[in-house]
């Protein structure tokens, strides 16, 4: 079925370009893939890729040049094994001169290369240097992050997004189902930067956690940024009572600040006062050695039957 698809490619009958470029996007884009063997289609049209190039130069029709050029963008992962088709970076070139859909539709190896591919020609952008190609670029970005959270793959987006400086990107696309894994990996990586880019990781987790109500964890890290303003305003927005009651043990060193807020309403705040004064730090640590020294139960008549079960077991 490929050879006489590529034959119709190869005619000077530009009525049989479109027919011919849909039936070869719909195999390759259906057909199954193992980490040990490459798709058919792939396998046997990769000796055909210069080929291909060639018919995508003499079509006219901007349409289904951009077909072309898709199948083209797929087929140059096939042509990485050769040093000087690796350095141009084809398969993103393709990539930008096609239909621009949904690039996840070509599976993850095709992703996974369009992002490396990214991170690489991100470097080479100056002002000087088609700033076009910059909007160009990050309109892929937004469809393989999207791609990428939808697909648990977090921690690809999340290294693209830092690779060429758009972490903020990710605010578009954090759920319940992944800020906690996003929020995990930003942190751990944040370790690893300078100042500014940690202090921008770390209030961009903030606003993850505030977001989806995690005080706790946002108390945390603002103690880590030693902002006192900040950590006034996370127990502020804190609504939770139980919450409420437990933050405070984080920021001792912001009592004077958080005092104020407690002013303003007493009676709401009667239990936290002495929480944020370091008062109370006894009474969970003696109830804990309480509960740890009680003496062991006693063995009712009815377990002793199960005791005996387990034993001939």
């Amino acid at each position: 079925l490929l050879k006489p698809l590529l034959h119709c490619i190869k005619e000077k009958d530009e009525k049989l370009y479109h027919p011919a470029l849909e039936c070869l996007r719909d195999l390759i884009r259906t057909s199954t893939t193992s980490m040990t063997n490459v798709p058919k289609p792939l396998k046997y049209l990769r000796t055909h890729y210069n080929t291909i190039k060639e018919a995508y130069l003499r079509m006219r029709d901007p349409e289904v040049q951009k077909f072309c050029a898709d199948i083209i963008s797929v087929l140059a992962m096939t042509q990485l094994n050769d040093t000087n088709q690796a350095a141009k970076r084809e398969c993103l070139e393709y990539c930008l001169l096609g239909t621009k859909s949904d690039v996840g539709d070509w599976g993850h190896e095709y992703v996974r290369q369009l992002e490396s591919e990214i991170s690489e020609e991100w470097i080479l952008i100056t002002e000087e240097r088609n700033m076009a190609t910059k909007a160009q670029l990050l309109s892929i970005v937004d469809m393989i992050v999207s791609f990428d959270m939808s697909h648990n793959a977090e921690i690809q987006a999340c290294d693209l997004l830092m690779e060429i400086d758009e972490i903020d990107r990710l605010r578009d696309y954090i759920d319940a189902s992944n800020y906690s894994r996003v929020c995990l990996y930003l942190i751990s990586c944040a370790l690893y930067v300078d100042k500014p880019e940690y202090i921008k990781i770390i209030n961009l987790v903030l606003d993850f956690f505030l977001k989806f109500r995690e005080y706790t964890r946002a108390m945390c890290l603002a103690m880590n940024l030693n902002d006192v303003k900040l950590m006034t305003r996370i127990f502020e927005s804190c609504q939770d009572g139980g919450r409420k009651c437990e933050t405070p043990h984080y920021p001792v060193e912001s009592a004077g600040h958080c005092n104020r807020t407690l002013a303003r309403s007493p009676k709401e705040h009667s239990g936290n006062q002495e929480k944020l004064s370091n008062i109370d730090t006894k009474i969970p640590t003696r109830t804990l050695r309480q509960t740890l020294i009680l003496p062991p139960k006693k063995i009712q008549p009815w377990q002793k039957g199960i005791s005996t079960m387990s034993s001939w077991s």
